[in-house]
């Protein structure tokens, strides 16, 4: 049960008997309390297999969330293929795909 009502932005109202109370005089802080939320996401290998929906951030480029994921499984299986910095696979990576392109 709330004990308090938003009633715009910045203000709200108090659901209880306030007669009680000393008269209000000026400003005051009030401080609000969230309560905890329990999430629950799924094991990383599973999210990384299916992905499920990406989240679009520029409409214009609708598929480039799915495409900077296959892009980051493949640089991190060319990085555990070739035990080399992520630096060095990104250029091997960006390498063979301008050869691909032409």
């Amino acid at each position: 049960m709330s004990l308090v009502r938003c009633m715009q932005a910045h203000s709200f109202e108090l659901e209880q008997d306030t007669s009680g109370y000393s008269s209000y005089a000026r400003g005051g802080i009030v401080t609000q309390h969230k309560e905890p939320k329990q999430l629950a996401f799924k094991p990383l290998a599973a999210s990384i297999a299916e992905p499920g929906e990406f989240l679009v951030s520029d409409f214009a480029k609708l598929e480039q969330p799915a495409q900077l994921h296959l892009g980051f499984q493949a640089l991190d299986a060319l990085e555990a293929r070739a035990a080399r910095p992520r630096a060095c696979a990104a250029r091997q990576l960006v390498g063979a795909s301008e050869t691909e392109s032409d």
